[in-house]
This record gives C-alpha cells, structure tokens and sequence, in this order.
C-alpha cells in the first residue's frame, strides 16, 4: 500500500472536509500498473488512483476530456503529479455489472453515442492530446509503430515469440501499410481513442443513469474504429449475444459516422479494421509495458501479453 500516497490523500481530504469513515481504506483493484483505493466519507465514496509515472497525465486527460470535449468523466478532486496520483469521486457501478440484471442495448447505444460524440468533437484539438502522452497512432503512423515494436526483438522472445516468428512479422509490414492505406482512402479521421473502450471501463449511476468513462491513463490518437470495435467484440462475448444482436450495435453505432462516408464503406473500414485490429492490441501491451516501472515490466513479460496478438495477426 503506498503509504505516503494514502497520508496525502487523508490530509487533503480532512482540509476540504470530508469526514472519513474508515482509518484504512479498502483497496478496489491493485495491478503491477495501478492501484485503486476507497475511502468512505460523510460525502460518499472518494477513491484515490495510483499510477507509475509513464502513466500520471491521466488527470489532465479527464480535465481535457471534461473541457474541450464535454465528456462525462470522474470528478477529479485533488492530484498529486509528485506521488503519481490523484482523488476522485464515486461515479457509480460498471456498466457491466449493471448488465447483470439483464442487458439493456439502448442504454449501450446511448453510452457509444456519448463516446463517439466526444470522439467527433476531439478532432480538431488532437495536438493538445499528443502534448498529454496520447499514444499518436494515426493511420499514416501506425505502419511506424508496428515496426518499432517488432524490433524489439529481446520483449517479444521473453514474452514467448520465436526468432521465426518475428522475420514473419516483420514480412507482414507492407500488408500493414496497405491496410492502412486502404482506410486512408476513406474520410474517416484519426480521434480521440480509449485505448480500452468496454462496459467495464465505464461506470453507470444507477440512479440518474448518467454513465461515466473511466480508466484513461492509456489514451491515443488514432482511428475512432479500433475503440469502436473494441466495444463491440467485448459485449458481444461477455454478454453472448447473438450475431444479428451484434450486427444491430454495429450499424447503430456506425451512424453517427454517415456524414463522412456511406454505410457501406462504413463497414469496408470496419472490416478493415478487424484486420489491423490484433496490432492495435499488441501495441496497446506495448504502451502500457513500457509505461511501468522495469520490476513490474519483467514480471509482466512471459505472460503472452505480445505473443497472443500477434500470433492471430501471423494467423490472418
């Protein structure tokens, strides 16, 4: 337990006057790459976040997020650059849990409106989120950022890859830029992308049913389909549902996007997407590797976090 995070976090909750309910507070989540905290106050539920350094803009991408783009993002309360971390308030339950209860499409509609929504208005203030350590994954670059990942040939051997492998990769390049270069043909812009965009990563009052996004330490700039996608692949496995169920969130969640092309290259980009889609995941393992301190990156290495992706993309 950060100790001194959790003095500091105790000091500034006393000096805005919270009265806090519990001398330990309990822990919510602890991974080699966060940790999260909750503290029962007289207010409600404060939880304090602790991140590694590679991680600590995350404050000031809720506040961007909250002010350029009007997202419904946690509260942030107080943050402290020096101790990576920050305080927050309850923002409610994962919407995932929420499901549990039955799964509810339209209010999954109405959360991908909402995130698509800041996705649109993100566009024209990009460089300000690449001035904030977004990942810049843009189509013309993501060839790039393949390239630099499978050169680093000593992570992906410990992480299970054989030397075989990797010249395959490496062979695979010019497919990549073609695939890229096949979705530059289409005017879909490069946003704002949660590099993880789930039902679990966002969180719903059960109340007010105002739905929340969390967890953005790792944030890029690339094309608004990979998060898109994401989503969909989540929900459709977590909550087994059937295909045209699936096809149905798809096309609903495509529409905000006719005014840049017709349904049908809609979903050619979204196939294309799909291809791409097991880089896009590798890479994501890559950020958040080299976002950690080095004990916390050994300990994560031999655990496939490389080698599942790119095998499917060595697969396809």
């Amino acid at each position: 337990m950060p100790l001194t995070s959790i003095a500091w976090a105790f000091t500034i909750l006393q000096n805005l006057g919270y009265r806090i309910q519990n001398p330990v507070p309990e822990v919510i989540l602890q991974t080699l790459w966060s940790s999260v905290y909750r503290f029962d106050t007289d207010q409600g539920s404060i939880y304090l976040k602790q991140v590694p350094p590679g991680l600590s803009k995350e404050p000031q991408v809720i506040h961007w997020l909250q002010e350029t783009c009007g997202a419904a993002v946690p509260l942030v309360i107080a943050e402290n650059p020096q101790l990576c971390c920050f305080l927050m308030q309850e923002a409610g339950i994962a919407l995932r849990e929420y499901f549990k209860q039955g799964f509810n499409a339209t209010l999954l509609h109405t959360a991908i409106r909402n995130y698509i929504a800041v996705q649109r208005k993100s566009i024209s203030h990009l460089d300000h989120l690449l001035n904030l350590d977004a990942s810049d994954w843009r189509i013309t670059n993501f060839p790039a950022c393949y390239t630099l990942l499978i050169n680093q040939k000593d992570l992906l051997i410990a992480d299970g890859l054989t030397d075989a492998e990797i010249k395959r990769l490496s062979s695979l390049t010019s497919k990549l830029v073609s695939l890229c270069e096949q979705l530059s043909q289409y005017s879909i812009p490069d946003t704002f992308s949660h590099n993880d965009f789930h039902d679990n990563n966002l969180l719903i009052d059960p109340k007010m049913k105002k739905i929340t996004l969390v967890d953005l330490g790792e944030v890029a700039v690339t094309h608004p389909f990979f998060s898109l996608l994401n989503m969909l692949t989540q929900v459709k496995e977590k909550h087994t549902l059937q295909e045209e169920v699936y096809q149905h969130l798809q096309l609903q969640a495509l529409q905000p996007w006719l005014d840049y092309a017709p349904q049908d290259q809609l979903l050619v980009a979204m196939s294309l997407i799909q291809q791409c889609w097991p880089v896009h995941r590798a890479l994501t393992e890559y950020r958040l590797l080299t976002s950690v301190e080095a004990a916390s990156a050994s300990q994560l290495l031999g655990k496939g976090r490389f080698f599942r992706h790119l095998r499917v993309w060595l697969a396809q």
